[in-house]
């Protein structure tokens, strides 16, 4: 991760994050990825999201992901 923030914004395109990896990630790792989702564009990309889960989907689920996309999204660029 150092390597990438030793990076300029303009040199960096945009990020492609996986939320489901950072649910409920604190501390100094969740206040580091704050820090590069307000310095570089981040793009989201669900991987558990499927209906095919081996696992049933719940609520907890749904609202887990969505507070980490919204968290993250509202400090990140569009992709156009």
């Amino acid at each position: 991760m150092q390597a990438l923030w030793e990076r300029q914004p303009e040199e960096v395109d945009f990020l492609e994050v996986a939320p489901e990896n950072w649910i409920g990630v604190g501390g100094r790792q969740g206040r580091r990825f704050r820090e590069f989702t307000e310095r570089y564009p981040v793009t989201l990309h669900g991987l558990s999201l499927s209906l095919g889960r081996p696992r049933p989907w719940t609520r907890n689920s749904s609202a887990a992901s969505a507070g980490s996309c919204t968290s993250t999204a509202s400090r990140s660029t569009p992709s156009t």
